[in-house]
């Protein structure tokens, strides 16, 4: 059996990694922050408008008519989640 220091430097080499086995991710990942995009009224009336017919959108829903109808970035999808015209159930939101 071979002993820890000869698997040593293939470990160093390999850089096993239990998240991605493909990819060597950064330990440190630089922190750039983000900037939310603040979201006109009128713009946010008009997906409310398309909402509501709706009985139940899940965050899955969401989700998707975001990317599909190009609203936003994903920073949407919290904004309408706690838009206060919005009301919060277990398996999701209803106007």
């Amino acid at each position: 059996m071979a002993s820890l220091t000869t698997h040593l430097p293939l470990c160093r080499l390999a850089k096993p990694n239990p998240l991605n086995d493909r990819y060597n991710l950064p330990c440190h990942p630089h922190r750039k922050g983000f900037k939310l995009t603040d979201t006109t009224a009128e713009k946010m009336q008009e997906i409310l408008a398309l909402l509501s017919s709706s009985p139940l959108i899940d965050i899955g829903l969401l989700s998707c008519l975001r990317k599909e109808l190009n609203w936003s970035g994903s920073e949407l999808e919290s904004q309408i989640w706690n838009h206060p015209d919005i009301k919060q159930g277990g398996l999701g939101i209803c106007l």
